[in-house]
């Protein structure tokens, strides 16, 4: 019998014969199957770069706006500062006038011509 191969192993042999040919199979379809999904997950990173980029461009346009109200208040608050050393001048210069008037109508009074 050892030259002769018996039906159980002949059985065998084409049981395993099949067994690994499903399995070639099943390792090739997982093969298609993992570049598929590697494909898909290196694409899906880009997704993401740019979705983090346009947060980056939303939170620049938050600081420049920011940066807008920042020097808005800026020019008010030196727009209101030269306004009162204006007014503060002009109003010393109404007071000075004011004070002038005001010793020579004393003068008239005390020298009436």
């Amino acid at each position: 019998m050892e030259g002769k191969i018996s039906r159980n192993e002949k059985r065998l042999k084409e049981r395993n014969m099949r067994i690994g040919l499903k399995a070639e199979t099943e390792m090739r379809k997982n093969a298609i199957r993992y570049n598929k999904t590697s494909q898909q997950t290196s694409q899906v990173p880009k997704k993401i770069d740019r979705v983090a980029t346009d947060n980056r461009k939303g939170k620049e346009t938050e600081m420049d706006h920011i940066g807008e109200k920042r020097k808005k208040e800026e020019m008010n608050t030196c727009f209101t500062r030269k306004v009162e050393m204006l007014c503060g001048k002009y109003i010393e210069k109404l007071k000075t006038l004011l004070v002038q008037e005001i010793i020579l109508q004393l003068k008239q009074e005390v020298n009436p011509l």
